[in-house]
């Protein structure tokens, strides 16, 4: 994502993964292949510092509610990691007038 979408075509805005996709079966066989000395749980967390290190900024799924803190936690995945992914999401929310004080519907 980083390479090709942000730095070949110049996109700013924030990423999302398909629903289940940082979680789903052949992510998890990729990283289980790539650090097949480290336990399940460990895994998960690289797997969280991959998919944000990767470039995807949150997640449709709970995976990064569940690994992403702990992966920093556990000095694998950065506050720098999270910190870039936040300042993409907040500055979305803000361009959309999400903070102001009567946030504009897109609905009516």
């Amino acid at each position: 994502i980083n390479q090709i979408v942000r730095e070949e075509w110049g996109f700013d805005g924030f990423v999302v993964s398909d629903c289940g996709a940082i979680g789903d079966g052949a992510f998890t066989r990729y990283i289980q292949q790539t650090y097949p000395q480290n336990n399940q749980t460990i895994q998960q967390y690289q797997q969280a510092r991959q998919a944000i290190q990767g470039g995807c900024d949150t997640n449709c799924g709970g995976f990064y509610n569940d690994h992403l803190e702990p992966s920093v936690q556990n000095g694998i995945a950065t506050e720098d990691d999270v910190d870039r992914a936040s300042k993409r999401l907040w500055r979305a929310a803000i361009e959309l007038g999400k903070l102001d004080t009567n946030p504009p519907s897109y609905y009516t």
